[in-house]
């Protein structure tokens, strides 16, 4: 992405990244932190997120018990 964050920032990542993001058929997201960055954005069906759910509020979002892995396109 160009950032250095746990997740994507998309504002902050470079146009090369967006373009690239906005072109790809399928996104791989692996670790909670791209989960919590991408989960709101378009996009919907092309993400996949590969992630353990080690906090509440995320194990809550996916509605899951916390500490469960998650694979899940989305």
């Amino acid at each position: 992405t160009g950032v250095a964050s746990p997740g994507v920032i998309l504002d902050w990542a470079s146009e090369q990244f967006r373009e690239e993001f906005e072109a790809a058929d399928l996104v791989f997201a692996k670790g909670m932190g791209h989960y919590e960055s991408l989960s709101e954005l378009p996009g919907q069906g092309k993400v996949f997120y590969c992630l353990m759910a080690k906090c509440r509020p995320v194990a809550n979002s996916l509605g899951v018990p916390l500490n469960s892995y998650v694979a899940m396109l989305r």
